[in-house]
């Protein structure tokens, strides 16, 4: 949710041209609560980012809020599991969870999906070159082809490495977002 209200400040013409456009679509359906119309304009404003936030996820068009959201989590992803440290992955939250309160560790986990969605998984997923087809047709596979080839990178290079000490991983990142 929150890879994809950050975009919001990278497209501000673009959300500003839609805040205008719901706001005058909805301005008849706010009442009068005491002297003020509500919702109040900061409160319009919040549930209109929340429903970007969590609207489900639909086939991409990469010029869209939710595919540069995805590229985002995406991105968010990859450096976690890139950088030195230990990645802080939350159970369960290994592939996208379209949710309003943070990762608490106590929900239940739906392990024969993700196990499912593992064995889906073939080289062609984690082949870097096909991961934005991947994205574009299948975005759980492609966070979840993220997170596993990324987790077998950082195994092999611990093994690699000298005694355990941790070696940098080299990263080519390209393109742009138009």
């Amino acid at each position: 949710m929150r890879a994809r209200i950050n975009v919001l400040s990278e497209l501000p013409r673009e959300w500003q041209q839609h805040l205008a456009r719901w706001s005058r679509v909805n301005r008849s359906r706010k009442r009068l609560v005491g002297e003020a119309r509500s919702p109040s304009r900061n409160d319009e404003y919040l549930l209109y980012q929340t429903l970007l936030g969590t609207w489900p996820l639909e086939p991409l068009d990469p010029g869209r809020l939710a595919g540069f959201g995805l590229l985002n989590s995406l991105s968010q992803v990859l450096l976690k599991l890139t950088v030195p440290g230990v990645p802080d992955i939350y159970q369960g939250n290994e592939i996208w969870a379209f949710s309003l309160v943070d990762p608490d560790n106590r929900r239940p986990v739906d392990y024969r999906h993700r196990q499912a969605l593992l064995e889906t998984l073939d080289a062609s997923c984690r082949d870097r070159d096909s991961l934005p087809a991947l994205l574009l047709r299948e975005p759980p596979r492609a966070a979840a082809a993220t997170t596993a080839s990324e987790a077998e990178c950082r195994r092999d290079q611990f093994k690699r490495s000298c005694n355990g000490v941790w070696g940098a991983v080299p990263m080519v990142m390209s393109g742009g977002r138009g």
